[in-house]
């Protein structure tokens, strides 16, 4: 990342973090519990995995009726990835073979700061029963571990067979699990619509499309191609928010 893209978002924190010389009606700490359907695409949809279940918190800071700030933690597992379904061609024989033990599973923890920019008529801001739209941009650091287990060995030359000169394939000869575990940069982009129940109680829905900056290793004999360079995935959630008393 270059010089000047550290400036912009530099210049951008300062902005948001300079006091504000408006009414401070708005000014509140609160939470964000959350949790939502995780959509991967395009590369890790269609190598590795289909769908997980999101969920965390965060803790916001509304500085004004513009603009709030949320600092968030949240993780996902994904399950059943799309390799255990998939088989290898054996040499020996030109068969097709499954694994049937074969497992792959990827655990997500992230640390994100998010930015909230308010849309609309914020008049009504605190009030029971108002309505406010708004988009959300952010990035912040991802901890991914991909593990992949129980394979049947594909290059191994089998068992010999009694009276043939075919050896039979061995399925007891598995590949060791490999783990592919890194620490990733992210960003995120989306919209979302926040409606109070109480002056200080809200439902939040968001949706958000995410990237990290990672890579996955393809597994060739069994089709999976690799995803780089990034990881990318479409967030549905619903979130509770709740905030001091503005009194």
């Amino acid at each position: 990342m270059g010089t000047w893209r550290f400036t912009a978002v530099a210049g951008l924190l300062v902005a948001l973090l300079a006091p504000d010389s408006g009414a401070r009606e708005y000014d509140r700490i609160g939470g964000r519990l959350l949790l939502g359907y995780n959509l991967p695409v395009m590369g890790l949809r269609n190598n590795w995995y289909t769908q997980a279940v999101r969920w965390g918190g965060s803790v916001v800071y509304n500085r004004n009726a513009n603009n709030a700030l949320e600092f968030e933690y949240h993780r996902l597992h994904y399950k059943d990835g799309k390799i255990e379904g998939q088989t290898f061609t054996w040499n020996e024989d030109a068969k097709d073979y499954a694994s049937p033990r074969s497992d792959a599973s990827m655990r997500i923890n992230s640390v994100l700061c998010n930015v909230v920019f308010r849309l609309g008529d914020k008049s009504r801001l605190f009030n029971n029963q108002a309505t406010s739209p708004y988009v959300v941009a952010g990035g912040g650091f991802h901890s991914y571990s991909n593990r992949v287990s129980g394979l049947i060995y594909p290059g191994q030359k089998g068992i010999p067979v009694a009276g043939s000169e075919q050896n039979r394939l061995d399925p007891s000869v598995v590949l060791e699990p490999v783990v592919e575990s890194r620490w990733a940069l992210g960003g995120h982009f989306g919209f979302g619509v926040e409606r109070f129940m109480t002056n200080n109680v809200s439902l939040d829905f968001r949706a958000q499309h995410n990237f990290l900056v990672g890579t996955l290793g393809p597994r060739e004999a069994w089709g999976i191609k690799g995803v780089m360079p990034l990881l990318q995935m479409l967030d549905l959630e619903v979130a509770v928010k709740f905030y001091e008393s503005g009194d």
